[in-house]
């Protein structure tokens, strides 16, 4: 089975979240109806391992190494904090940015349905 970690990205390019799944469209539907902060997400990077052990040893050094804001596992709640992290398309660790109309695509899902989860007040 493919276990992917995940980035999730606000319009700024600001890291909110990294998280571990199997079944990102299960993953982000759980998401979008658990998390405030949800709507703020506007772009998705995805690395791809082989075990759940990897993908979970890869969340934890990103947690720790690339301050998400919104991550509970470090900071032991979901107040934002200041932070910023340098990402860079085709180098580093990523595999993966993609537009809303491609992550559609990806997870199977309607287009309009990616729209509703970046753009949700």
């Amino acid at each position: 089975m493919n276990h992917k970690v995940y980035r999730l990205f606000d319009k700024e390019g600001n890291l909110l979240y990294v998280g571990v799944t199997s079944s990102v469209a299960a993953r982000f539907a759980a998401h979008e109806e658990e998390k405030a902060w949800w709507h703020e997400v506007n772009e998705v990077k995805q690395e791809l391992f082989d075990t759940r052990e990897e993908a979970f040893r890869a969340e934890k050094v990103a947690i720790r190494t690339e301050d998400p804001t919104y991550n509970k596992i470090r900071y032991g709640s979901s107040t934002p904090k200041s932070s910023q992290a340098f990402y860079s398309k085709g180098e580093g660790p990523y595999v993966d940015v993609v537009g809303p109309k491609e992550m559609a695509e990806r997870l199977g899902v309607q287009h309009e349905t990616v729209h509703k989860w970046r753009y949700r007040q």
